[in-house]
């Protein structure tokens, strides 16, 4: 008799532990159908990011990518390129994605040309500032002559970024 009662137990508990999972499951799938939360700033939006790392994602420096990709995401939110600021303040490893095609070739000893170029050539067109360290240069014996037209030439990235955070820029690091 005992053994009966505690096989009733154990079905009690089994059954209550499904019960439990079939909900959690059930609430996982109603997150599934909800809209994703939007953002409340509409204009006036100001970001810098640091971008020093040599990554690379889809065949460009990674930190280009997804300024790119912030850029875009602002865009698919139905705002206009003036609505936002971005800059990308470029040093370290990642500062030879910004140069001309044969300073880069001289640079990272490759054949073919910067594949940076073309969204450099895109940020710019969209308005994004994309600004390359002066100290970064003068490490590497760059002139400004080496550099993609229209990328902004900065006394150095670390003064750069703080400025820019004191001026209300969110800030975001590669």
């Amino acid at each position: 008799m005992k053994r009966m009662q505690l096989g009733a137990y154990k079905q009690k508990i089994l059954i209550g532990v499904l019960l439990v999972l079939a909900g959690f499951a059930a609430a996982q799938v109603q997150n599934l159908k909800r809209e994703p939360l939007g953002i409340e700033q509409q204009d006036g939006i100001r970001v810098v990011y640091q971008i020093k790392t040599d990554g690379w994602k889809k065949g460009v420096g990674s930190g280009l990518h997804y300024v790119e990709k912030l850029a875009n995401a602002y865009a698919g939110m139905g705002l206009a390129d003036e609505n936002f600021e971005i800059y990308a303040v470029l040093h370290g490893d990642a500062g030879y994605w910004l140069l001309k095609d044969g300073a880069y070739r001289k640079e990272t000893g490759k054949d073919g040309n910067n594949p940076n170029k073309a969204i450099v050539e895109r940020l710019i067109q969209r308005g994004v500032s994309v600004e390359l360290c002066a100290q970064t240069m003068k490490s590497h014996g760059w002139e400004a002559g080496d550099v993609l037209p229209g990328v902004t030439l900065v006394i150095g990235a670390y003064p750069r970024i703080i400025d820019l955070q004191q001026r209300g820029c969110a800030y975001i690091r590669f």
